[in-house]
């Protein structure tokens, strides 16, 4: 009976919860979109700056 529960638990855990991926990365939005505008405004700055 232990190895059943223990064969039922390992197969959940492997399995990917992709409504649950999807809320992290809305709850997250503002730090994505931030971090994004950051490194394209370093990119043009740089592209602008750059000797040719």
């Amino acid at each position: 009976m232990l190895t059943d529960t223990k064969k039922a638990y390992d197969t959940a855990s492997d399995e990917i919860d992709l409504g649950r991926l999807f809320g992290m990365l809305l709850d997250a939005k503002w730090v994505i979109i931030g971090t994004t505008f950051l490194f394209a405004a370093l990119g043009v700055v740089y592209a602008l700056m750059a000797t040719p």
